[in-house]
């Protein structure tokens, strides 16, 4: 069973990435809300690389809703290089990396972190 939602959004100096950790059971303002975090500091930190582990999310909404999610956070993902932490077993981690790639986003998904970091320094 998934519990309810949280998640942790900072910079982290020593990785030089925008870290956010979002867990439970998301509806899409949930994630809309976590991008917007992660917009705010990256402006303030002048960083443009963000780290998301959502290995322990499950997205409470259809896949319709994916798409309005990615109206709303369209604008981060123009300017940010986005490695996604995901267990790659649930369907909408590939939707999203699908839909990204067409939009010509810069987001990956991956299973392990320093595959994730690695990319992200590229």
């Amino acid at each position: 069973m998934t519990g309810p939602f949280h998640f942790t959004c900072h910079y982290d100096p020593v990785l030089s990435v925008i870290w956010v950790i979002a867990e439970g059971s998301a509806q899409a303002d949930n994630v809309q809300h976590v991008y917007d975090q992660a917009t705010a500091a990256a402006e303030k930190h002048q960083c443009h690389k963000l780290l998301i582990d959502v290995t322990n999310l499950y997205l409470n909404y259809d896949s319709s809703t994916v798409m309005q999610v990615f109206q709303h956070i369209d604008p981060l993902l123009r300017k940010m290089r986005v490695a996604r932490l995901v267990t790659l077993s649930e369907f909408k981690h590939d939707l999203i990396e699908e839909f990204a790639e067409e939009q010509g986003y810069v987001l990956k998904n991956f299973e392990d972190k320093e595959e994730a970091l690695a990319w992200l320094h590229q």
